[in-house]
């Protein structure tokens, strides 16, 4: 999806850009078909949940999806038609703004997805994955973006900025795929849990086994950038990795969904054997070296 992505030495550049043109149309098609039926299930989703208040629809999860799922579309979109015209430069500035707000909103939503698990498990971690999620990894992408859109305002910069920039890039991937481990290691260490034992939630036995998969998918995500970048490939070996790259967002979006419509079913369930159809509330409880065990509320689980 990242512009800088589009040259690679080991291929011809009209072969290229003839190929990408008839590769990005369809994918472009199905990343716009396949939105909007996330978010019809994701209205639908909301409805049987019973989410009747602003405050219940929107919360920060919700609103997270919403934007990795619209700027995802609008990024492939602006991405495709940007060469289609003459001038390029406003798309093109539209799709690495889409591509930036995509990739923070998913580290962002990852982080606060894992952060009950994390908070029990691994408390002393938290500054630190503050520290990548929320100022590294952000001001990283950001810089390397406007760079990205100032080498196409002044093209007499690009050879120039473009190594920068690709090195930005590698250092972001590098930091997110530090963080994905550490992810899928709080989840592998939940799930192997004794559930008698785990002060947290039944729902964080289903978030735990789709934020597996969730982050797998983003560390391949993020490998296929870096290995289409680095390397002399064939032609239909780069744009695998190229269509790996573009539609590996669908599916993580899509998993999302998947997860709260489980999430859902659960509820429903629990609903129709009669126990409260409210998720327990995640707790993460601690004892004190001389005294009683304490229990330390956090916040409850975004369905």
């Amino acid at each position: 999806m990242n512009s800088t992505n589009a040259t690679n030495p080991a291929v011809e550049a009209e072969a290229v850009f003839e190929l990408e043109t008839v590769v990005y149309f369809h994918e472009m098609w199905i990343t716009g078909l396949v939105s909007v039926s996330q978010l019809a299930l994701f209205v639908i989703i909301l409805y049987r949940s019973e989410a009747k208040t602003w405050k219940t629809i929107m919360t920060p999860l919700n609103m997270l999806l919403i934007i990795m799922i619209v700027s995802n579309c609008l990024n492939l979109t602006c991405y495709y038609f940007s060469g289609q015209v003459q001038d390029y430069v406003p798309l093109s500035i539209v799709n690495i703004i889409m591509t930036t707000s995509f990739l923070i909103a998913v580290f962002i939503y990852n982080y606060y997805r894992v952060f009950p698990i994390i908070n029990t498990y691994f408390p002393r971690t938290l500054p630190v994955l503050k520290l990548i999620i929320f100022v590294l990894i952000p001001s990283l992408e950001i810089t390397q973006n406007l760079l990205n859109i100032l080498s196409f305002i002044v093209s007499d910069y690009f050879t120039v900025l473009l190594p920068i920039v690709n090195v930005l890039f590698i250092l972001v991937a590098a930091l997110a795929f530090l963080f994905e481990v550490f992810v899928a290691v709080c989840y592998i260490v939940h799930q192997f849990a004794e559930p008698a034992k785990s002060p947290l939630g039944g729902a964080f036995q289903i978030i735990a086994k789709f934020g597996i998969g969730s982050s797998i998918l983003t560390f391949l995500w993020q490998a296929s950038s870096i290995i289409s970048l680095n390397g002399e490939w064939s032609l239909t070996v780069w744009l695998s990795l190229q269509s790996f790259y573009i539609l590996a967002p669908l599916v993580f979006t899509s998993l999302q969904l998947w997860m709260k419509w489980e999430i859902l079913k659960a509820r429903v369930e629990r609903q129709k054997s009669g126990i409260s159809a409210k998720l327990p509330e995640p707790s993460n409880t601690t004892t004190a070296a001389n005294g009683p065990a304490t229990t330390k509320k956090i916040s409850p689980v975004d369905e």
